[in-house]
């Protein structure tokens, strides 16, 4: 059942949600593609749109950080990750990302894991956005999720075929898994321990289950 619809800005690509306020941000690519990039502000009490917020550049993932309240969105270029202040719905801050194109993004311990084209793995500090870990990845990555009890962060490297997962609290790289080409949107699933991607050459998912 259709509970409401908002327009937002042209060509949404990623959201983020603030539950604090019951807002949802979503990232706009622009028309054309790449310019006059913005974040529309949707209210959903209200399924109304509030605030347009414009960026710099092309948005790639975003997410919302309760413990801060602000939300931290990936810009393609310049590299960076903007800071915006959830209770003003304003830009607070910027931090520079050490490699082209951030792409996957994830919030874990007080840091951001920021996988980028630049075929790294950046982990940058929450507060101050200095760099705590810069870590080799195998191509172009997309997807970052993370298993919370074993502290295992998963980067899905589509033009490779290649899950590469890491030690989230040492920052080292644990192990690189085979998916195939093209194979770039992953899913994890807390309660089976499961790793699920997608892969779109053999038209299926392919399923890997963790074991500590």
């Amino acid at each position: 059942m259709l509970l409401g619809q908002v327009e937002v800005g042209p060509h949404p690509n990623g959201l983020a949600y603030d539950g604090v306020r019951r807002r949802l941000y979503s990232f706009n690519l622009g028309d054309p593609l790449g310019e006059n990039c913005t974040s529309s502000i949707v209210d959903l009490e209200t399924m109304s749109m509030i605030a347009v917020l414009p960026l710099p550049s092309r948005p790639r993932w975003a997410l919302y950080d309760a413990d801060r309240d602000v939300i931290y969105a990936n810009i393609r270029e310049p590299a960076e990750i903007l800071v915006i202040d959830g209770e003003r719905a304003t830009l607070d801050r910027t931090f520079a990302v050490p490699s082209d194109g951030p792409h996957g993004l994830w919030l874990g311990q007080g840091r951001l894991f920021c996988a980028a084209d630049g075929g790294e793995l950046i982990v940058l500090d929450a507060d101050s956005g200095n760099m705590l870990a810069r870590l080799p990845l195998p191509g172009v990555p997309d997807v970052v999720t993370h298993h919370a009890d074993l502290r295992r962060l998963y980067v899905a490297v589509g033009d490779s075929g290649v899950v590469c997962s890491f030690d989230s609290d040492r920052l080292e790289p644990l192990e690189i898994v085979e998916t195939e080409p093209g194979a770039h949107t992953l899913g994890w699933d807390p309660a089976g321990h499961r790793l699920y991607v997608f892969c779109p050459g053999s038209s299926g998912a392919a399923v890997h289950e963790e074991r500590a």
